[in-house]
Parts: C-alpha cells; sequence; structure tokens
C-alpha cells in the first residue's frame, strides 16, 4: 500500500490536507471481472495462425476492403497494399496472435467507412508519408494486450 499527503487549495482558499491511499501489487485472489477478463484470453489470445481457420479470415479481409478485386493467394505481395509487411500476412500477427486479425475483420465489417478512410490515409502522397495500416492496427492491438498485462515474454498468451 502506498500512503501520499496531497495539500491543495480549497474553494474557501484555505490550503486543504487530504491522506490518499493506493494498492500496489496484485490482489492474492482474481476480481470476478479479472477471471472473465482471463477466461476469454485463454480462448483468444495467443491463438497461433491455422490454415483451416485463419487463411478464409485473411481472404474476407481482403474482401472487404476491396470488394471489386479478387483476394490474391495468401503468399503475395498484394497484401502490401492492406499493409502487412511480408508477402504471407501471417508473419505480421507473431505478437498479438490472430486476435489481430479478428480486430481488422471487425473494423471493416463493422466500421467499415472509417477502416476505408484510414486504409486510403495509410497511403500517403509518398512512401515517407504512408504507413503500414494492418501492421498498425496490430500494433495497438498488441499494445492493448500488454496494457491488460495478457503477454507472456512479449508474446500473447492463450492457447499458443
Amino acid at each position: 500500500e502506498v500512503e501520499e499527503v496531497v495539500i491543495e487549495a480549497g474553494g474557501d482558499g484555505e490550503l486543504h490536507e487530504r491522506v490518499t491511499r493506493r494498492f500496489k501489487g496484485k490482489y492474492s485472489r482474481q476480481l470476478p471481472w479479472q477471471a472473465t477478463l482471463q477466461q476469454w484470453a485463454e480462448a483468444h489470445v495467443g491463438v497461433p495462425f491455422s490454415e483451416d481457420t485463419h487463411a478464409p479470415r485473411l481472404q474476407l479481409l481482403w474482401s472487404l476492403a476491396f470488394p471489386d478485386r479478387e483476394p490474391p493467394p495468401r503468399k503475395h505481395e498484394s497484401w502490401g497494399e492492406l499493409g502487412f509487411q511480408q508477402k504471407d500476412p501471417a508473419t505480421d500477427f507473431r505478437g498479438s496472435g490472430m486476435l489481430g486479425l479478428d480486430l481488422l475483420v471487425h473494423l471493416a465489417k463493422e466500421h467499415s467507412a472509417e477502416f476505408t478512410a484510414f486504409l486510403g490515409r495509410s497511403k500517403g502522397e509518398s512512401a515517407m508519408q504512408g504507413y503500414p495500416f494492418a501492421c498498425g492496427v496490430i500494433n495497438v492491438c498488441f499494445t492493448l494486450l500488454e496494457i491488460l498485462e495478457m503477454l507472456n515474454g512479449g508474446v500473447a498468451v492463450g492457447r499458443a
């Protein structure tokens, strides 16, 4: 437990003292919301790429992003148009696991106007002004997993 004494000006112009206490560390037992989050994480975070399960989701992502174009083979340089860094987009999901793919598909389905706008802005007027959109989303997902302490040694925990 950490205790702080705070002295601040009150509405009456006088200085007032108050003591704040914060718990620092981990609770000895999980709170209900932590248990729920842990169960969810075990089912969704750290799931490795599976050709049967995730390749169709990549194809769906492409179809949502570019409805007038056929999806390319899984290993193809065209995936760079979505902001993947490699010819094989599966390699970009290392940190967040397939949760990153789920997030991209969710954004494309449920927030299609914003998804399309961000994807368009990611192109930039030159290579120096653009950014890899898909990798950006995956990195945001990874950062949230880090903040929520759902990573183990820099890799998403779960059914890996």
